[in-house]
């Protein structure tokens, strides 16, 4: 309950703690980092062949729709980058505690809107599934450059429980990461009973609930069946073939390998839950999980969208890149209605699904309509954060209903404003 104190207290504790507000800001000033663009350039959407007035619109919507952050990227520049008014959103927070009297509360409000450490650019968000295809489909392939697995590898090798089981041991690895394993899914944190229930409320848990509980729906490599649970056997069967070597964990592998070089600071990420490591079989285990600024997010999509170039440096192999963007689930996998095909760790438009979008988009998703949109044809990058489209809560495992918002109010908006025949300088 919040203490109550007398208004010409208040208003004298309001005098302290703007002058505190200010010796604050000026000690913030002097030691944070600079404010995230660690190397972005940034240019103006007609520049680059895109219609600002349309990504403008297309803002204001998306500021009705529950969105943490919208930033587009066009021949790797910056060409429109939004979040919410940080100080409106503080001085909302700031009435509601002086008018409670919690004195305290309400300078910190303040105080974290001028704060240029806590600037929207430098919030890291919850990836959801996106976490599919930057961390565990970005990590497999590094793996897989090095010999350590392989994506046809059958998945009982580093799966040992797996081995004599007469429909698991037909599982590969391949068939883990494009959600082809027929394994099927919890869908946590709406499980509350069995193991299901146990796998929602412990993450420490699910590596092995996920390996010797989850019960395989329909014959492997045959059927899409969006899968949270098949990718904790999968981040447990990279981390499996990576020991013994010097590099023995997923975190370090995607740090030595892409985001050092890539000038991506370690504050703007990180990955499983706030870095929580998982003691399971004697490996230290990460949750394909994580949080990233929208610019980090971007950064990493520059280098997919680049086949793992950065700077005159391959930091993956094109193969490795193109198989994150590409489709690779197989001819005959049997697809939900109006749902797209998977690549390792996410989605493609490769078959023409969406008609007003290039077949080269690719699409990393999580839940409520967190998006990584990249386009190689156009050279476009598009991360998109915050709430469901719809206003309705909107998961990926729900098919046709989640792709069919995104397509509608996300990826036709944002392609449209894309000038096809420009010749917008790079």
């Amino acid at each position: 309950m919040a203490l109550r104190i007398p208004k010409k207290r208040v208003l004298i504790g309001t005098f302290v703690i703007v002058i505190l507000i200010v010796l604050a800001f000026k000690a913030a000033s002097i030691s944070a980092p600079m404010n995230g663009s660690y190397g972005w350039d940034t240019a103006s959407p007609q520049s680059q062949g895109m219609d600002g007035e349309r990504l403008t619109r297309l803002k204001n919507d998306l500021a009705q729709s529950d969105t943490d952050a919208f930033l587009v990227v066009r021949n790797d520049r910056i060409v429109y980058e939004w979040y919410p008014n940080r100080y409106k959103v503080a001085l909302g927070r700031f009435t509601e505690d002086l008018k409670g009297g919690n004195i305290l509360a309400a300078g910190k409000d303040i105080a974290r809107a001028f704060d240029p450490r806590k600037a929207p650019e430098r919030r890291r968000h919850n990836l959801g599934a996106i976490a599919k295809s930057l961390e565990m489909g970005i990590a497999l392939m590094i793996a897989v450059d090095a010999g350590k697995i392989g994506l046809d590898d059958p998945a009982w090798m580093y799966i040992p429980a797996w081995k004599d089981d007469a429909v698991k041991s037909r599982i590969t690895i391949r068939n883990l990461a494009t959600q082809t394993s027929g394994i099927e899914n919890v869908r946590f944190p709406f499980e509350t009973e069995g193991w299901k229930g146990q796998f929602s409320r412990s993450t420490a848990s699910r590596f092995s609930l996920a390996n010797t509980m989850a019960q395989v729906q329909s014959e492997p490599g045959t059927e899409y069946v969006y899968s949270s649970t098949g990718f904790y056997s999968l981040a447990y069967a990279i981390s499996a073939s990576l020991q013994g070597s010097d590099d023995t964990d997923i975190r370090h592998i995607l740090d030595e390998n892409v985001m050092r070089p890539a000038g991506i600071p370690p504050e703007d990420w990180d990955i499983s839950y706030s870095g929580a490591t998982y003691d399971v079989d004697g490996m230290e285990l990460y949750a394909p999980a994580g949080a990233y600024t929208a610019r980090a997010i971007a950064r990493v999509g520059q280098v997919l969208l680049h086949r793992g170039q950065w700077e005159g440096q391959q930091l993956l192999p094109a193969a490795s890149s193109d198989a994150i963007l590409t489709y690779g689930a197989g001819p005959d996998v049997v697809r939900p209605p109006e749902t797209p095909g998977t690549t390792i760790g996410g989605w493609t438009n490769f078959d023409g699904l969406w008609p007003e979008i290039p077949r080269d988009a690719f699409v990393a998703v999580g839940a409520n309509h967190k998006v990584l949109l990249i386009v190689p044809s156009l050279d476009l990058i598009v991360v998109r954060l915050g709430g469901s489209l719809t206003g309705e809560g909107l998961w990926t495992e729900q098919g046709a209903p989640y792709f069919e918002a995104l397509e509608q109010y996300l990826l036709n908006p944002v392609v449209g404003a894309v000038d096809i025949g420009s010749a917008a300088a790079k």
